[in-house]
């Protein structure tokens, strides 16, 4: 079939290509209900160290590659995540630990809080954290900030040579941000067309099979 066929066969089945947008699109309106909206919560830190005179450049940009990727796997163990339930700040644990096991309760954690530390060389980590309660999401955040910053000490064995410095401290959506409709919606209209492509296209060359036939 060429493609001018088939795009005239498309706007032959308009009310085809309708009702399967439709389908999908009430799909995702129902996944989306059904998952609980969450703000987001994001900051930023500079982990930086004291070098001696001389040390070149591609060998602090690694360090600080490799202490900033380190402490952001840190961020997702289970001791971490104990420091921040009882660093003081008003964190509630049992959004975490209500009705879970102990796998239950990392995986939920590590949905919850997500940080990045890209290989560039600048030491910076992004932390977000995702949260439906919109003053739990800071507190969280504000949490590990605080932990990062004065108990980093434990997790890197090089004493105060290593400093954090919070560059941008949390700041929490007005909005919910997860599900991400934005992105969730026009996704959900690109599936609908192509699955709506494609089932036009096997069921026009069944036909024509049958036809012959």
């Amino acid at each position: 079939m060429e493609v001018r066929e088939f795009l005239k066969l498309l706007r032959k089945r308009k009310q085809t290509i309708f009702s399967i947008l439709v389908i999908c699109l009430t799909a995702m309106v129902i996944l989306v209900v059904l998952q609980p909206l969450k703000y987001g919560a994001s900051s930023r830190i500079l982990v930086s160290q004291e070098f001696s005179a001389g040390t070149d450049a591609y060998t602090i940009s690694q360090s600080n590659s490799y202490l900033s990727q380190l402490l952001a796997e840190v961020v997702e163990s289970e001791a971490f995540y104990e420091k921040v339930t009882k660093s003081g700040y008003n964190v509630n644990s049992e959004y975490f630990t209500q009705n879970a096991s102990k796998k239950e309760i990392m995986e939920k954690w590590n949905k919850t809080v997500q940080v990045n530390a890209p290989n560039t060389g600048n030491g910076v980590i992004k932390i977000e954290v995702f949260h439906p309660n919109r003053g739990q999401a800071e507190q969280v955040a504000q949490a590990i900030n605080y932990i990062l910053k004065t108990q980093n000490q434990e997790y890197h064995g090089l004493g105060d040579k290593i400093f954090l410095k919070i560059i941008d401290s949390p700041t929490v959506s007005e909005r919910p941000v997860k599900p991400d409709i934005l992105t969730i919606f026009p996704l959900s209209v690109l599936l609908a067309l192509f699955i709506a492509g494609v089932y036009i296209y096997f069921s026009e060359k069944e036909y024509e099979q049958n036809y012959k036939d």
